[in-house]
């Protein structure tokens, strides 16, 4: 039988529940995306809804749209961190990865639902 060791199985476990950061990023990504979209929608409207390139390249849209996107997607899952460090157990890049996910996650379904009223 193949024995291992109760640090080789240690680490084999760490291995395997490790999160990908490329998940993350990507989760987050849509949630900033999704949250920039429907900001725009909200405060500038027809003239948001005439042209996505606008939304995106204009100066006065960037400049108002995005600190509130980059507040409403990233704001909560800070506040978790901040709080979860308080916790030896949550003190490791897999857990930050996680909390990110999980709240870019409902951060996507709560801002598609704004878009669909």
């Amino acid at each position: 039988m193949n024995e291992l060791s109760v640090k080789e199985y240690s680490e084999q476990k760490s291995v395997e529940r490790q999160t990908p950061f490329a998940l993350a990023a990507a989760v987050s990504f849509c949630s900033f995306a999704i949250a920039y979209y429907a900001i725009a929608m909200d405060k500038f409207g027809e003239v948001a809804q005439g042209s996505f390139l606008l939304i995106i390249s204009h100066g006065p849209f960037f400049g108002v749209v995005a600190p509130e996107a980059m507040g409403s997607a990233f704001g909560l899952p800070l506040i978790h961190l901040a709080i979860a460090m308080f916790f030896k157990s949550q003190r490791n890049p897999s857990s930050r990865r996680r909390i990110f996910i999980g709240w870019g996650l409902f951060h996507i379904l709560l801002e598609t639902f704004t878009l669909l009223k």
